[in-house]
């Protein structure tokens, strides 16, 4: 088997091998049955490994609920892996492989520092678990991993390093409330309302997944649902539904790099919240929505100014960043974000010193610009631990 860059939206490599306790595994045949959880362990002595085999045992029930199937990649030979399923009750295969095979196949080499970092920091819980490290068996640097494979044989879901059995559960679940909600929407609605209002939360699962995988397709299908809630929204009159879609769909684009279209449909967001004023009567919403209008003209110079971060403009780039943070500050309930914009306008005047090779009035800059970040955390921090329990 050759090396391989696994990235997501590949086909997961295929392969045929004989498993501990569940004959043999045929990841080909599997495909397209469900989704499919691929467990690249180290050994089972390994510390990390059995603390991982924990975790992961205590979540199984849910994984098989959403309808997910764990294939587990162990470097353990027969006697040692045997005793731990027999001991642990594992019911789900687990398939014997080394380094210069399926490990490699999937990109998975010399574990990282971050690797043996998280190891460290995760010592006083594995101790605590009576956790100890047993017989050492394969490569000593081999690095874990996990991947979720799609019903069409991509791949949906990667992390290199030790299981992130949260991650993984999340993934699934959205994939299952995706597919249930299409198939609500194709065969169950049929007003309007209830189509725009379905599509939008199609639009959020999908939205969420993609920012958990980092799925490219996947962020691309939120944005077909949100296009669908503005052309039914438009068909109505539903200026509302239309500028809500408008900013999701600048948020979407903001996700996949597209800054300049995001701020496009920040400012369709801004119309059609106007027209939205025409047929709202109640005067406390009428000035949240025009609150909410002030907000969505920051955010579309904000997002003109990181495309002019990206074609290295800087001072273009900073001076949308100071008609942001000046339209934030004036807005009571926005104001917390006005400080982390007015560090971005700072970092664009170093980034402009240094490509101007000034550089020691860059260096000075750069500091500054790291406190102001620093500022600017701790008082959104304040903020959101403030309206938590307010």
């Amino acid at each position: 088997m050759g090396k391989k860059k696994i990235k997501i939206g590949d086909k997961a490599p295929t392969f045929k091998l004989d498993s501990f306790n569940s004959g043999i595994i045929d990841l080909a045949e599997l495909i397209g049955k469900q989704k499919i959880f691929l467990i690249f362990s180290r050994y089972f002595g390994c510390p990390g490994s059995q603390f991982d085999l924990k975790k992961l045992l205590n979540r199984y029930p849910e994984i098989e609920e959403e309808g997910g199937k764990i294939l587990f990649i162990t470097q353990s030979g027969e006697k040692i892996a045997n005793e731990f399923i027999e001991r642990e009750k594992i019911e789900f295969p687990v398939i014997p492989s080394s380094k210069d095979e399926l490990y490699k196949e999937y990109g998975l080499e010399m574990a990282s520092d971050e690797t043996w970092a998280e190891l460290q920091k995760n010592k006083k819980k594995i101790a605590k678990l009576g956790i100890k490290h047993l017989e050492y068996e394969g490569w000593e640097e081999q690095e874990p991993g996990q991947f979720l494979i799609d019903t069409d044989g991509s791949i949906a879901y990667k992390k290199k390093g030790w299981l992130d059995i949260n991650s993984y559960i999340e993934t699934l679940m959205f994939s299952v409330a995706i597919k249930a909600h299409k198939d609500y929407i194709e065969n169950e609605i049929e007003s309007p309302t209830e189509i725009i209002a379905a599509q939008i939360q199609l639009g959020f699962l999908y939205q969420a997944l993609g920012i958990l995988t980092g799925k490219i397709g996947t962020l691309e299908q939120a944005r077909e649902s949100f296009l669908v809630v503005v052309k039914e929204s438009n068909k109505k009159g539903f200026h509302f539904h239309s500028a809500a879609a408008y900013e999701y769909l600048a948020n979407v684009e903001n996700r996949l790099g597209n800054y300049m279209i995001s701020s496009k449909y920040y400012e369709e967001a801004r119309e059609t919240y106007k027209k939205s004023l025409q047929n709202i009567e109640l005067n406390t919403l009428k000035e949240k929505i025009t609150d909410k209008i002030e907000y969505l003209y920051a955010w579309n110079l904000i997002e003109k100014a990181k495309s002019y971060h990206i074609k290295e403009e800087y001072l273009q780039a900073k001076e949308y960043y100071t008609e942001a943070c000046v339209i934030l500050r004036n807005l009571p309930n926005y104001n917390y974000e006005a400080s982390y914009y007015y560090a971005w306008s700072f970092l664009e005047e170093a980034e402009n010193l240094s490509k101007e090779e000034k550089y020691d009035k860059a260096i000075k800059n750069y500091e500054n610009t790291k406190d102001l970040f620093k500022n600017s955390i701790m008082a959104i921090r304040s903020f959101r631990k403030n309206k938590k329990y307010s």
